[in-house]
């Protein structure tokens, strides 16, 4: 089955790119892929989770689920038994990088992305179930490389399961970045022309992380423009960024996370943003 992605071609704009349905013998294949559990069975009725594990060449990325000006996250189609049920992607916290002169959100070396699984509660005990996602992918280096792979899975069914401990560690990691809303944090934006103003103020005192940038859900905010961070009179930390040229999206709410490397209270590195864009006056 072909599929079309779209994607960028670095010299002028947008192009068209046909996805193969597997690669030619001489051809690189830059990314290994991997379905894999923190647990060794299914309990039925009992929600477990699977993590795709992707592990690139040297030199080379992959996209979070908004690769910014250019690029394309990792989409999951999934083929499960019936009853089954798949959750949304938990990804990682992104990345800047370099996809020729551009600066993108995404992955290197390696990113473990996971998702929720709900099994019905009658499944057989004794059985066995296959689990299988179709992984659709766009990894860049010097060159972009699109591709897509069935990656399956087969668990026994149990009364009980046992979590794998170096595995769940792997977990831990991803489920931790995860954004988290914090009331102790005031956050708004407003923007001028194509410039967004993102104003944080912290409600108990706290000193805003001195490394922390905005990633987008939606293509409104320039992954290659750069942010500018600043204080303002009252205190507040602003960060300036540019609207994405290359789109015309303008929507009427700001989503995404602040992420930084410290962080913004003991446990979560990724603040969530869900706010009103107000034009300013």
């Amino acid at each position: 089955m072909m599929k079309l992605i779209r994607c960028v071609a670095l010299a002028a704009s947008l192009t068209l790119v046909q996805v193969p349905s597997h690669a030619s013998d001489d051809e690189i294949v830059p990314i290994e892929l991997e379905l894999v559990s923190d647990q060794d069975a299914i309990v039925p009725g009992r929600k477990f989770t699977v993590g795709i594990r992707q592990k690139m060449l040297p030199g080379y990325h992959t996209y979070w689920r908004n690769p910014g000006t250019i690029g394309m996250g990792m989409r999951l189609e999934w083929k499960l038994p019936d009853g089954f049920k798949a959750g949304e992607i938990q990804w990682p916290s992104p990345e800047i990088g370099h996809m020729a002169v551009y600066k993108i959100w995404g992955y290197h070396n390696s990113a473990l992305m996971l998702v929720d699984l709900s099994p019905p509660a009658n499944l057989e005990i004794g059985g066995k179930v296959t689990l299988k996602t179709q992984a659709i992918w766009m990894c860049c280096g010097k060159s972009c490389h699109p591709g897509h792979k069935m990656l399956e899975l087969t668990l026994p069914v149990r009364e009980t399961a046992k979590r794998d401990s170096k595995r769940s560690q792997e977990f831990a990691v991803t489920r931790s970045d995860q954004p988290r809303s914090i009331d102790a944090w005031r956050i708004s934006c407003e923007m001028k022309g194509d410039e967004y103003r993102l104003r944080i103020r912290s409600l108990d005192g706290r000193a805003v992380p001195a490394d922390v940038q905005f990633f987008g859900y939606d293509r409104l905010v320039s992954s290659d423009k750069g942010q500018r961070v600043r204080r303002s009179k009252t205190g507040a930390t602003i960060i300036v960024m540019q609207h994405e040229e290359h789109t015309g999206e303008r929507l009427p709410r700001l989503r995404g996370i602040l992420s930084t490397t410290g962080e913004w209270k003991p446990g979560t590195r990724n603040l969530a943003v869900d706010i009103p864009i107000v034009e300013a006056k």
